[in-house]
């Protein structure tokens, strides 16, 4: 089985929701048919993460680059800036892509404005469930290094600081499944990273700093709020 296409294959369906719901908003038919044949996209990365064989891999390359070219035009469409906030509320169990920071109170999957300021909010819950029962209990790093490096391999190499509230992981060694996700507008990476981060704490998370090398890639987060757990 390969666990990265389900991995992925969460990602996908969780952003045909938030194309669907805006669909519906804004009565464009056009709109949430996209989100329904993305929805089949994701549903069929889950399947070949059961089943899967190289020319799988090559037919999917091409729907994940389709899916980019929506969300791209979705976020631009809002007026929310390619250098946007990314946040995972944690007891609401959901993603935010907006331009400033925005209370999770506030938020709700789908497409919205709170307190004038526009944002995208994605389904986070199964995403939670898959880091649940794949990474279990234990230390963070082994965690991290369940996902990203044993059922993603997207690295050979993860390093952790942890400095009050900010946390620094570095992806070290990055393989080619790894250069491609972070090239992507939607980068499972930094949705998974926040996801592992967010079960972790049992807190908001979100992203402040994202540097990418040569060879490696190295983002910050900042856990905020209450503990929920």
């Amino acid at each position: 089985m390969e666990r990265r296409y389900v991995l992925v294959g969460l990602v996908v369906i969780a952003l045909a929701v938030t194309f669907m719901v805006y669909g519906i908003v804004v009565a464009s038919d056009r709109i949430v048919g996209t989100a329904l044949s993305v929805s089949v996209i994701g549903i069929v990365f889950i399947i070949a993460g059961f089943g899967y064989s190289e020319p799988t891999e090559d037919m999917l390359k091409h729907y994940i680059e389709d899916l980019d070219a929506v969300l791209v035009r979705l976020i631009e469409d809002m007026g929310i800036p390619s250098k946007h906030k990314l946040k995972l509320c944690y007891e609401k169990k959901t993603f935010y892509f907006s331009s400033k920071d925005i209370e999770c109170n506030n938020i709700v999957v789908g497409i919205g404005t709170a307190k004038n300021i526009p944002y995208v909010g994605i389904s986070a819950e199964n995403i939670l469930k898959f880091v649940m029962h794949s990474v279990g209990v234990g230390d963070l790093i082994d965690k991290l290094r369940n996902i990203f490096i044993e059922t993603a391999m997207v690295c050979r190499g993860i390093s952790v600081t942890r400095e009050d509230s900010l946390i620094s992981i570095e992806f070290i060694d990055l393989t080619n499944i790894g250069f491609n996700y972070i090239k992507m507008p939607v980068n499972p990476l930094r949705l998974y990273v926040l996801a592992v981060i967010a079960h972790h704490f049992e807190q908001n998370v979100e992203i402040v700093t994202e540097i990418v090398s040569q060879e490696s890639y190295k983002v910050t987060l900042r856990l905020e709020g209450t503990k929920y757990g």
